[in-house]
């Protein structure tokens, strides 16, 4: 006899593994507010470009990241199509759409806005992840852990929430995201523990490896958008001529990250190589971010500062994506363009020196050239077969 609430659902257990799964619409919709939170912390920094804007900008991406980090988890995991699940998602987005009306707030130097709406997301994760427990208590060995240092990040935030001074407050926030940073690596023998018992294969789902490369996307239409909002807002042929570069560049990013990733399975003996994953993936992301912001802003505003930004985020950009790629085997080719392509990047250096028109032209030099290697090398690696 079924129970009268079965309508509402429950997460799925985490040994329920569904082999070959694809993204749902839910999960796509969910993703949809990202690129509003996206899209004020471009505007907000470009308001003020400063170190310690800068420094607020990967504060607040890291934050906001974490949410869309676990809730994606938490699909990947326990998701499914159950009406709890459509329900939780939908607070997700209308909480997450809330915290991106704080954003700007966040850089003018008032804390109190984000933090009071990050405050209730917190909360959410801790609901989500205890629930979990509930249904699955086996799962506790890996989740207890994740719940007390969540219950400490909640209490940090509360003081920040009601601390005045805005120096104590960017500490207390500091302190949260290095939390959040080092939990799962702290705890990644309770990890290699509880997969070998209970026999869950150390591998990174294609669904998940999916996920991520939607936020990728998500971060390239905002470059496009903020770069056609920019052209439209004065068309001559020297804007026309700004966009061309600048779409260039966007392209190039989009062609070497799809392409070097879509083959890219990660699969190892223990959770080490799949927490590292991820944490290089969130890092390619961050850096991807202000490769965007600065890519956006030199044309408006091009001082050394902002070409050394645009040289430095790129650069990490391109290696973390070559970083990426190499958790696949890779071949000798592979190796030696990756140390002969990074070498290479450091000379754009050379180039902050001069006018953003040229700095972007070379740069963009630079990456077709990685691509037509890249497409090259593809080609003549399937004539062999």
């Amino acid at each position: 006899m079924q129970k009268k609430h079965d309508w509402w659902g429950t997460p799925r257990q985490i040994t329920h593994v569904i082999s070959d799964r694809k993204i749902s619409w839910l999960e796509l919709f969910s993703d949809l507010v990202f690129i509003i939170a996206i899209h004020y912390l471009i505007s907000g920094l470009s308001e003020d470009i400063s170190r310690l804007n800068i420094g607020r900008f990967v504060l607040v991406f890291l934050l906001v990241f974490d949410i869309w980090n676990n809730f994606v988890l938490y699909f990947d995991l326990h998701g499914n199509s159950s009406v709890r699940n459509t329900f939780l998602t939908i607070v997700l987005v209308a909480e997450v759409a809330l915290l991106a009306a704080t954003i700007t707030t966040f850089f003018a130097g008032n804390y109190q806005p984000f933090i009071g709406m990050y405050l209730l997301l917190q909360v959410f994760m801790i609901y989500l992840w205890w629930r979990v427990v509930h249904f699955d208590p086996a799962h506790m060995l890996t989740i207890r852990p994740y719940l007390i240092s969540a219950m400490v990040q909640l209490l940090l935030l509360v003081a920040t929430f009601f601390i005045k001074n805005i120096a104590v407050q960017t500490i207390l926030i500091v302190i949260v995201v290095l939390l959040k940073s080092v939990i799962l690596i702290s705890e990644r023998h309770n990890f290699d523990l509880e997969f070998r018992q209970r026999k869950i294969p150390f591998e990174i789902s294609d669904a998940l490896q999916e996920r991520y490369g939607t936020f990728t996307m998500i971060i390239l239409g905002e470059a496009v958008a903020t770069i056609v909002e920019q052209v439209a807002a004065r068309l001559t042929l020297t804007t026309i001529f700004q966009f061309l570069l600048l779409m260039i560049s966007v392209v190039s990013i989009f062609w070497l990250y799809y392409a070097l990733i879509d083959s890219v399975h990660v699969k190892g003996k223990n959770y080490l190589k799949l927490v590292s994953f991820r944490g290089v993936h969130i890092t390619f992301l961050l850096m991807l971010s202000l490769e965007t912001f600065f890519a956006v802003n030199l044309f408006k505003q091009d001082t050394l500062f902002v070409r050394l930004g645009f040289v430095t985020s790129l650069i990490l950009t391109i290696s973390l994506i070559f970083i990426l790629k190499a958790f696949s085997t890779l071949s000798w080719t592979e190796k030696r363009d990756f140390w002969w392509g990074g070498s290479l990047m450091l000379l754009l250096y050379g180039f902050t020196f001069v006018n953003a028109g040229i700095l972007v032209l070379v740069s963009d030099l630079y990456l077709v050239t990685l691509i037509i290697l890249h497409e090259r090398a593809l080609f003549l690696r399937n004539q062999l077969i």
